[in-house]
């Protein structure tokens, strides 16, 4: 709130008139000069601070899908190699090994983005330049596919690791024994192989273009076409 005081003397004359109304309107435009001033200063330290964390996220963010994409390198192999096996065997008519490993568990850092997600729920991304908003907005949208991609790869391990606690064996939990499957269950084991196989490969897939879009924009990128482009970066089409 701005104060305005009445003159301590009379007003006389149009001069002694124009000279406090004068008085007035300079200290008002002081006033909201300064008020305006701290109101920038304020919001060009909250943009400094947005940018930092965006940063820092870009940081975590590379290091987590790099993570991401090699922890799913061996799961993956191990998944086309046990295809290769049933098939192998079904093709030659011949029962597989009684003791088979099971799925191996894989434990990985999943990539997230919570600054630009608390900025969107804080009404903070008017202070980011619309292209800085392109930017970022085109990383969210991969996220929400890398969301749905971990979600079905979830799914499809649940189903296959259910299947395979069937045929656990009693003795020994971290193998199976199918030596006894009927050729419907096989295809079966196949279909679920084949199932997680995708996902993975896919939530693989999405985490490398994260990776390479987050380079981009951790290296000052703002365009979002260039952006586009480096996301392919780290794509490697023999892993998927």
């Amino acid at each position: 709130m701005i104060d305005v005081h009445p003159p301590h003397e009379d007003i006389h004359t149009w001069k002694t008139y124009l000279v406090h109304m004068s008085t007035i309107v300079l200290g008002l435009l002081i006033a909201i000069g300064l008020e305006q001033s701290v109101e920038a200063l304020h919001r060009a330290h909250e943009r400094e601070e947005l940018r930092a964390s965006l940063n820092r996220d870009s940081e975590k963010i590379i290091v987590d899908a790099a993570q991401a994409m090699k922890a799913q390198t061996g799961p993956l192999d191990w998944l086309q190699s046990r295809q290769d096996e049933i098939q192998a065997a079904m093709r030659a008519h011949r029962p597989l090994a009684a003791s088979l490993p099971r799925q191996p568990l894989i434990s990985a850092a999943i990539p997230i983005n919570p600054a630009w997600n608390a900025a969107k729920a804080s009404g903070l991304l008017s202070l980011l330049t619309q292209q800085e908003v392109q930017a970022y907005s085109e990383m969210d949208s991969i996220f929400a596919k890398k969301d749905i991609a971990y979600d079905a790869g979830i799914t499809a391990s649940k189903k296959l690791g259910q299947f395979e606690a069937r045929y656990a064996d009693p003795h020994n939990r971290a193998t199976i024994d199918l030596s006894s499957a009927s050729p419907a269950d096989l295809d079966h084991y196949l279909d679920l192989l084949s199932d997680e196989y995708i996902a993975w490969g896919w939530y693989r897939f999405v985490c490398s273009f994260l990776r390479g879009g987050e380079v981009a924009i951790l290296a000052g990128e703002r365009d979002l076409a260039k952006i586009q482009k480096a996301e392919v970066q780290f794509f490697s089409a023999s892993s998927y």
